[in-house]
This record gives C-alpha cells, sequence and structure tokens, in this order.
C-alpha cells in the first residue's frame, strides 16, 4: 500500500468517526422507553438509568469526534510525508541523470 493510499484511508476513517459521532450526538431513547416520569422508585431508577445512558453515549460521540480529528490529522501527515518522498525521488532521479 502507498503513503497516498493510506492517507485516503485515514482521511476516510476520519469522516467516518466524525459523521459516527453526529449520529451518536443525536440518538436518545425513544420516549416511553423507560418510565422517567413514574412516581416512586422505579422512576427513580429509570431517571438515573436514562441519565447514565444519555451521558454514556455523549462520552462515546466525543470519542468518535477525538479521534476522528486524529485520522484526519495523521492523513495529513501522511501527504506531507508522501509528498517529501516524492521530493526527494525527484531529485535522486535528477542526480543520477547529471542534472543535479
Amino acid at each position: 500500500m502507498r503513503l497516498a493510499d493510506l492517507s485516503r484511508a485515514a482521511e476516510r476513517a476520519g469522516a467516518d468517526l466524525t459523521a459516527a459521532a453526529g449520529i451518536l450526538a443525536r440518538l436518545t431513547p425513544e420516549a416511553g422507553a423507560l418510565p422517567v416520569t413514574v412516581p416512586g422508585r422505579l422512576g427513580e431508577l429509570a431517571r438515573t438509568l436514562d441519565a447514565q445512558i444519555g451521558a454514556a453515549v455523549a462520552a462515546r460521540s466525543r470519542e468518535a469526534a477525538m479521534h476522528g480529528a486524529r485520522f484526519a490529522d495523521a492523513a495529513a501527515v501522511l501527504r506531507l510525508v508522501a509528498a517529501g518522498y516524492a521530493e526527494t525521488d525527484a531529485e535522486a532521479r535528477r542526480r543520477q541523470e547529471g542534472g543535479g
């Protein structure tokens, strides 16, 4: 696999993770899925569970966004490295041909 291929793969992974982060951020339990309006212990447990689910999903969304950004950064670095190698290869060819 070439560096350009790796860069494109990292860029796609970053975009996919960023998209997943957006989807996760919009996830909420379906209305009525948990009996949060019920009085008493059951309602208390449902509200606690709802809050925990919300916090967990929000954390996973932030993590996906963070990793998406890391993949995007890695793709940018790979593009720079590929350009540097291409420049070095071109210079070596010029020297072999007696032009440098």
